[in-house]
């Protein structure tokens, strides 16, 4: 057996992929450990008002920041017994569409290296960026701030979708819809791509258990936090154990099983797709993009102008809530505690690339070594979440 040990580039954060290969160059174990200093956000809450913790923890990550406030501000809604006004749920919505978005035009464009011959990369990470470029506009209307959007906040949204918001965003969304339309008929010319892809594109590998909640919002009644289980994310096996000791990464079992979750696990169990084989997992997040654009569409014609979505200011009191969403990575959990003052007492993050990393570690098994590092790519990691 021969030992690799890769730092990866091109992903959300900084981590090691460690092999154990075999004579013909396949994986016979592998391990994906991190290196990003734990930054405790959970222990960085207690004590804190509500209102603050909403808006601090869209600080744990500079790419799904507004899922993680949308996901906190429901926790704590739960525990006080409170909803929002409805537009105020569909503009947080829009909010978590466009971040959605967002997320997925980056991977998109940390993959087109991997997938696109070079002279073809270069052209579609031009679209992409893009892409991306309208999105950040568009969520600043939406939410006040192209990342961290801070209209998101406990009770609704501080501000509005305004009618010059509106006017702002229907032409923004034009621009999306051409430049996602021609990002995927890209991916319909085999021609323009790479042989390493399309040799993955080829093996047929069965999906492991899928766990979603829906496609867009989240259903809380689908997740028991009882069957939670975080665990350090090292193998079982001693091979890695330098590699493990360094690591500041945690996994999280479902029902004492590994699953997966984000894209291909929303698009499998709720959108019908069938596409087995691991470059699945981009098929599903391009369909989602298809999918979350349209999503956009509908809600900015449902939601009604307004200066304000946010209820008055609400009573802080003893209570524990839970919230769940379908983040861009998959299944994300907040659950808080207050205590009689109204201050956290106890808050819990359960994060997608939680879930995700014991896949990456089994996805890669069997497979040439060559293309392990397009492997994790393609579950798009987001390092800063898990060790957060």
């Amino acid at each position: 057996m021969k030992k690799i040990v890769t730092t990866m580039t091109r992903i959300m954060g900084e981590a090691r992929l460690s092999l154990l290969t075999r004579p013909d160059q396949t994986v016979s174990d592998a391990f994906f450990s991190t290196t990003v200093p734990i930054r405790a956000f959970e222990s960085f809450a207690v004590g804190k008002n509500p209102y603050f913790v909403v808006e601090g923890v869209k600080r744990i990550c500079g790419i799904c920041h507004a899922v993680q406030g949308i996901t906190a501000a429901l926790a704590f809604e739960d525990a006080l017994g409170v909803s929002v006004l409805p537009d105020a749920a569909l503009h947080r919505e829009l909010c978590a569409v466009i971040n959605r978005l967002q997320s997925h035009a980056l991977a998109q464009m940390v993959l087109s290296d991997d997938i696109f011959v070079p002279e073809t990369a270069a052209s579609v990470k031009r679209q992409l960026f893009r892409l991306y470029n309208t999105l950040c506009d568009a969520m600043e209307a939406v939410g006040g701030s192209a990342i961290h959007p801070p209209y998101i906040t406990l009770g609704g949204m501080a501000k509005g979708l305004t009618e010059k918001a509106l006017a702002k965003l229907n032409p923004l969304l034009g621009n999306v819809e051409e430049l996602l339309g021609g990002y995927q008929a890209s991916l319909a010319e085999p021609d323009k791509m790479k042989e390493g892809f399309l040799r993955l594109k080829s093996i047929k590998k069965k999906p492991p258990r899928l766990f979603a909640t829906g496609i867009f919002v989240g259903e809380k009644k689908m997740v028991d936090l009882k069957l939670i289980e975080v665990v350090p994310d090292i193998p079982t096996e001693h091979a890695f154990a330098a590699e493990a000791q360094r690591s500041t990464g945690m996994a999280a079992l479902y029902a004492k099983e590994p699953v997966e979750v984000g894209p291909r696990a929303r698009m499998t169990l709720f959108n019908g797709l069938t596409e087995e084989g691991l470059t699945g997992l981009n098929t599903a997040r391009v369909q989602e993009m298809r999918l979350s654009f349209e999503r956009a569409r509908e809600l900015l014609r449902t939601i009604s102008p307004a200066e304000s979505a946010v209820a008055p200011k609400l009573t802080l009191k003893a209570g524990e809530g839970v919230g769940v969403y379908e983040a861009p990575r998959g299944v994300l959990i907040h659950a808080v505690k207050l205590g009689g003052n109204g201050r956290v007492q106890s808050h819990r993050i359960i994060l997608p690339t939680m879930f995700n990393v014991l896949m990456i570690q089994e996805a890669v098994k069997g497979l040439p070594a060559a293309l392990s590092e397009t492997i994790v790519r393609l579950y798009d990691p987001c390092i800063p979440c898990e060790v957060h």
